[in-house]
């Protein structure tokens, strides 16, 4: 049930959702960035809810701005303990 509701929420997900996500958390991010983070949900979402995204992760290092790279880690470790298993 989960897999859907969030399947289809991602579907529906836009470089808007995204910076306006991440400025309610408080960091201003760029186009570019939102639009890697955008492209990364929508291939690799299923990986990050039942896999290992650690190679997924480490591939953002090399393409975001380090506060954006910062961010998306520390919500990432925030939010994977409340993935059910």
């Amino acid at each position: 049930m989960y897999e859907l509701l969030i399947g289809n929420y991602i579907r529906n997900l836009t470089i808007d959702d995204i910076k306006r996500f991440s400025q309610e958390k408080g960091i201003l991010i760029s186009d570019k960035d939102a639009k890697i983070l955008l492209m990364t949900a929508k291939k690799d979402w299923k990986v990050f809810y039942k896999g290992d995204p650690t190679n997924i992760i480490a591939s953002l290092k090399n393409q975001l701005e380090p506060k954006t790279y910062a961010f998306g880690l520390a919500l990432w470790n925030e939010y994977k303990k409340k993935i059910p298993r």
